[in-house]
């Protein structure tokens, strides 16, 4: 394996994981034939690229693992690893999700409730108007994505970098 760093780490194990893909298709497609018939693939063979494939794979995430969590890098003043970084970008990833996804109502409903009336002697249907108030506004909630997502960029950013400088 050549020298790399983890952006390119990361591109091979992308293709390393399609090729396990096709390959375990490939297999799947060969392990059983017709009597007679030659398969389109030798099954032996495939399964041998498979295993090759395998451990490339798993060899070069260890080491993308092992850059990442021993390499430093400064976000918005602050020397965290690359891991803690990554960890940090899926956060922020899933507090923006949240935040857009908050229910906000401002708004007065009118809901039925039945009354006994004594003078009629029947139930009567009556409204109550209820008032809904929402903790956070559609501006402030606005503002807070993207203040999230200058974070998210800015952490981004940082972790890219590191990736193209960092050797594996």
């Amino acid at each position: 394996m050549t020298k790399m760093n983890i952006a390119q780490g990361l591109r091979r194990v992308k293709k390393l994981k399609g090729q396990l893909g096709e390959l375990s298709r490939r297999a799947a497609t060969v392990v059983s034939h017709r009597e007679g018939e030659n398969p389109a693939f030798n099954f032996v063979e495939t399964r041998e690229a498979l295993a090759t494939a395998r451990e490339e794979l798993v060899t070069l995430e260890a080491k993308v693992a092992c850059a990442n969590a021993t390499t430093s890098i400064e976000v918005e003043g602050k020397e965290m690893t690359i891991a803690e970084a990554i960890r940090r970008l899926q956060e922020t990833k899933a507090e923006i999700s949240w935040l857009e996804s908050l229910p906000l109502r401002t708004e007065t409903e009118r809901v039925p409730e039945s009354v006994f009336d004594e003078a009629s002697g029947r139930y009567a249907q009556k409204y109550r108007e209820i008032r809904w108030v929402s903790l956070v506004s559609e501006p402030e909630r606005v503002e807070q994505v993207q203040k999230l997502r200058d974070r998210f960029e800015a952490i981004n950013d940082a972790v890219e970098s590191a990736n193209h400088r960092t050797p594996i």
